[in-house]
């Protein structure tokens, strides 16, 4: 096994779910947070988190006025993570992730591709 670990017992611990509009979004939110509360579930990842927005509520006005009465806003999100990552495309199959907001780890940098093998190193182009 890669990295001494079983695949099947690590899909075991993945769990993945599909938000169609912002209320599910919320939904889903709510469910994550309480299972990590009483499991040992420790990572969350989100594709996009206001990209359900900007489509449920065309107009900044009304965007707006939704996220006030819900009290959403980008602060959340970093008062409730310890470490944030983003990731985006690079040249070919590579993908860049960036740390760019955490209390242990400097901002930083780093290339790796997706392959069959799983994550492997950045290929050169």
């Amino acid at each position: 096994y890669r990295f001494q670990m079983n695949p099947e017992e690590v899909l075991d611990n993945i769990i993945c779910a599909r938000a169609h509009n912002s209320e599910q979004q919320l939904e889903l939110l709510a469910d994550a947070a309480a299972l990590m509360s009483e499991s040992r579930h420790a990572l969350l990842v989100v594709d996009s988190a206001t990209a359900l927005y900007r489509t449920d509520y065309m107009g900044r006005g009304e965007l707006s006025e939704r996220c006030v009465s819900r009290r959403l806003g980008g602060n959340i999100i970093a008062h409730a993570s310890t470490t944030r990552l983003k990731f985006k495309k690079g040249r070919g199959d590579n993908r860049i992730c960036t740390v760019y907001d955490s209390p242990s780890l400097p901002e930083s940098e780093c290339t790796f591709s997706i392959g069959q093998a799983g994550v492997e190193d950045a290929k050169d182009l």
